[in-house]
């Protein structure tokens, strides 16, 4: 029977080959989104040729750990052409990610199912890959970052969880959002007595990682200036109410809503940029609610193992779906993060609608701006604005609605 399964599951060894060779295949042809190819190619030269510690004194606005890695990779071209000509790895590099995110969740779900089966179904959903081999786009390492951390958390495994913070915080700044969630479960699962400890511990690795990515462009004044000029400016870089995401204001303002600035007055005084922000901390805090009752319970009766990891995994997704629908200045890519926790939650619970939900509506935001697959109906209901953003609304709360599922909190209590 053990020889059976193992015959079966490699199976999906060759089949995810065949599945990942068309998409690499697809990146060496398709541009991808040339804004952002064009910009992975100035930055990356201009750090060879400038040192990654000037490389803030070019258009660059993207944090440090990026330009590290696009520094090291033009670092093996010899000529301006040469890196143009082969600038299409850099998509395989994120793919390196991809794979990484997906054995992560193999982790978490402590190999009850084949990794190359996980890997056949994340990469037979051309979503999951669109991000990173058709748009061009880095958000998978973000994505893989977050979730490693949380990992390691879940696995008590300080260091490595606050390195990984750090790390995901150094990539880019939509990181933040997951901090609620990384602190108040470090709370959860470390025991009463060490928590001055752990979270000390939790502190100091997060803040040396920190300083440790950031030093070249901080060590002198004048470098620091340019840093934090570079990196705060990203804060309103866009100030409008959408970027291409469809998210709450598509449904009303479809793609209007990428020319109304967000700090236009909504009801009365306030603005669309602060309610925005007002309606993502509300539904953040009840997204967290269910883990800080559970840190409360812990504290007052000393209860473990009431809160499982689905409900870790329910908790992180809307945290980011939170973040993608209600604010404003939001990319169509913001949402991507939230794959790899509802991957895993659909393993762990055998709960797939929401995350084949999410796909689509996924897939129909990105795919009605770069228009890859050339398709005759982009003029169509489904590829408008306020579709994606109904999907996504029905996801988001669905998933509310799981976690607060007095009988799904039963039996995930148990588990």
């Amino acid at each position: 029977m053990l020889q059976y399964a193992v015959k079966k599951n490699w199976i999906y060894l060759p089949l995810s080959i065949v599945i990942l060779g068309f998409y690499v295949a697809n990146a060496t042809m398709h541009q991808g989104c040339s804004y952002d190819i064009n910009c992975w190619f100035e930055w990356s030269w201009y750090g060879k040729e400038n040192g990654i510690q000037n490389i803030y004194t070019s258009s660059t606005n993207y944090f440090p750990l990026y330009l590290y890695l696009l520094t090291g990779f033009a670092s093996f071209f010899d000529s301006v052409e040469q890196l143009g000509a082969y600038i299409y790895i850099l998509r395989l590099i994120t793919l390196i990610f991809d794979i990484l995110g997906v054995y992560f969740i193999y982790l978490f779900l402590e190999k009850r199912y084949s990794f190359w089966k996980l890997l056949v179904f994340a990469f037979i959903n051309i979503s999951f890959l669109y991000n990173s081999l058709i748009w061009g786009q880095v958000d998978a390492i973000l994505g893989f970052l977050v979730f490693a951390s949380i990992y390691y958390l879940h696995k008590q495994n300080i260091v490595l969880a606050a390195l990984f913070l750090a790390l995901s915080l150094t990539f880019k700044l939509q990181a933040i959002i997951f901090l609620p969630v990384f602190g108040l479960y470090l709370l959860y699962k470390t025991p009463l007595r060490q928590w001055l400890s752990k979270v000390s511990i939790a502190v100091i690795i997060f803040i040396a990682s920190l300083l440790l990515i950031c030093f070249p462009f901080i060590i002198e004044p004048e470098r620091f200036l340019i840093f934090k000029s570079a990196v705060t400016g990203l804060v309103g870089y866009y100030p409008v109410v959408t970027m291409g995401a469809a998210n709450m204001w598509s449904i009303f303002l479809s793609d209007h809503a990428d020319k109304i600035l967000d700090n236009t007055a909504l009801l009365a005084a306030i603005t669309y940029k602060q309610t925005g922000l007002a309606l993502f901390c509300i539904s953040s805090f009840f997204a967290l609610l269910p883990l800080l009752k559970a840190i409360i319970r812990k504290i007052k009766a000393n209860m473990g193992n009431v809160f499982s990891v689905d409900k870790l995994m329910l908790t992180a997704s809307l945290v980011g779906l939170n973040f993608y629908f209600f604010n404003t200045q939001i990319h169509e890519r913001y949402s991507h993060p939230v794959f790899l926790f509802l991957m895993c939650y659909s393993f762990l619970r055998k709960d797939y609608f929401p995350f084949i939900l999410f796909s689509i509506a996924y897939f129909l935001n990105l795919e009605s701006l770069l228009r890859w697959g050339q398709f005759d109906n982009y003029h169509t209901v489904i590829f408008e604005r306020y579709f994606a953003g109904a999907l996504y609304a029905i996801v988001l709360i669905y998933l509310f609605f799981r976690l607060y599922q007095k009988k799904h909190i039963q039996q995930t209590d148990q588990s």
